[in-house]
């Protein structure tokens, strides 16, 4: 991963993001609805140090002998200790633990969605990264990472199975019929569960009407 990532990946979630791909170039902070720097909860590095800072956690996530996930917990409060962008850093955060999980061959496709538990305990959430930067508290940011993880892997396979035992329902329902095209669409239902008459169509090569 290269140090224009982030900045790339902020830029195509412009939508609703402040200067999309652009480091800031102010001093933010991070704190309750209102308050300002004197009363902020944490302060990030100056826009100075962005650079730095920045290039020192590509050079963790590329150097890193620690297992892929405990990495990837270490960077992601690096990143948001950061914080380099006015907003979206938690999209952009979010985003480059899966991307980071399917490099390392860990995840084949964006299966992982640590974005719901993040969000679900999201005052652990907070507490686990305030504590690193107040009291070096890694153990416990990682316990919650890892549980985390845990968790979701364990939703994820659980629609799985949902999924595969839905779809073999319908396979059963339309193997009797006289042609395969039923079938074909239910396969197709599989890899993406938002189909059209005329994506029907296009994507088995039939006629309008018999989609």
């Amino acid at each position: 991963m290269r140090q224009a990532y982030p900045s790339e990946l902020h830029e195509k979630l412009k939508t609703g993001v402040q200067r999309p791909g652009c480091f800031r170039k102010i001093q933010n902070w991070i704190g309750k609805p209102g308050s300002t720097i004197a009363t902020a909860s944490y302060i990030p590095p100056p826009p100075g140090e962005v650079g730095p800072c920045l290039a020192a956690w590509e050079k963790f996530l590329h150097e890193s002998t620690l297992p892929p996930l405990v990495t990837i917990a270490l960077a992601h409060y690096q990143f948001e200790a950061i914080h380099p962008f006015l907003d979206g850093n938690g999209r952009v955060e979010r985003l480059l633990i899966i991307l980071f999980l399917i490099e390392r061959h860990i995840l084949p496709t964006p299966q992982l969605y640590l974005s719901a538990f993040f969000e679900a305990l999201r005052r652990d959430y907070c507490e686990g990264l305030r504590g690193v930067s107040e009291r070096g508290a890694w153990n416990d940011w990682l316990e919650y990472f890892l549980l985390g993880v845990a968790r979701m892997s364990e939703d994820a396979l659980s629609r799985a199975m949902r999924i595969n035992g839905l779809l073999a329902e319908w396979q059963k329902r339309v193997s009797g019929e006289s042609s395969n095209n039923p079938l074909r669409v239910v396969e197709r239902l599989g890899a993406n569960p938002f189909i059209t008459t005329r994506g029907v169509a296009d994507k088995l090569a039939v006629a309008f009407t018999t989609a």
